[in-house]
């Protein structure tokens, strides 16, 4: 038996525990993700290269290992939440990762300064600022003259 080349220690049959060759360090994590961005001009939007969600086309990592941590399932986190955390640090509790992108909101930007926190209010005052509110019905709802004329 050798040591696992993932760097934990422990030893191993094969070249890696099972599960190990997978596991990321920080570093390695940070360099996988930027190679997956299309970074452009500091005012433009940098689009995310990898797998995308694909009813709405925000981007989205999978997190199953992390530094030591095996996660038990596979997780995930949207792109420009994960851009947020490795250019700006964690976000506080409360706290929701926004877009402000010049061009309008696009789900798939990763660029950290088209990103800014906010609260959940933020973002539903956002949305409705920008014109996407109808996604969730809010437009669709009957104003004040509407429903009494339904009752006519």
């Amino acid at each position: 038996m050798n040591p696992c080349a993932c760097g934990c220690g422990e030893m191993a049959v094969n070249r890696f525990r099972q599960g190990h060759n997978t596991r990321h360090t920080p570093e390695s994590f940070a360099r996988t993700f930027w190679r997956r961005v299309d970074r452009r001009g500091p005012d433009e939007c940098w689009p995310w290269l990898g797998t995308t969600n694909g009813s709405d086309g925000r981007g989205k990592v999978h997190l199953g290992f992390v530094g030591d941590y095996r996660l038990k399932k596979r997780k995930q986190a949207y792109a420009y939440v994960v851009a947020w955390q490795l250019t700006k640090g964690p976000i506080p509790d409360g706290l929701f990762v926004l877009h402000n992108c010049p061009t309008g909101d696009n789900p798939n930007c990763v660029n950290p300064a088209h990103l800014f926190l906010g609260t959940q209010v933020d973002n539903i005052h956002d949305m409705q600022r920008k014109g996407r509110a109808n996604n969730f019905g809010w437009k669709d709802r009957l104003t004040a003259p509407t429903a009494s004329e339904w009752a006519t």
